[in-house]
């Protein structure tokens, strides 16, 4: 993990960074209903920017809590998802 990402969370810490994380999150989905809605460069770029804010907050958020634990918790995810995808072509 990029040595900023963690000087940034640990610098704020967990409750400022979560409501940070929550003004992030709000803004990329605006800015995903506007890409959606009028498909510009410009809309797309800034949902670009808002991705990448979002990318951030949760690498903050990843290293707060612990990466180990999350990274589990993201492994029994995607088995389970896969597992519903092979379901399906059956």
């Amino acid at each position: 993990m990029d040595e900023r990402i963690k000087k940034i969370a640990e610098h704020y810490g967990m409750e400022i960074q979560r409501e940070q994380l929550i003004e992030e999150l709000s803004e990329l989905i605006l800015a995903a209903q506007k890409c959606k809605r009028y498909g510009t460069r410009d809309t797309f770029d800034n949902f670009c920017g808002e991705l990448a804010d979002v990318y951030i907050m949760v690498c903050q958020m990843m290293h707060l809590i612990s990466p180990a634990v999350i990274g589990s918790i993201v492994d029994k995810k995607l088995d389970r998802q896969i597992q519903r995808i092979e379901a399906e072509r059956k």
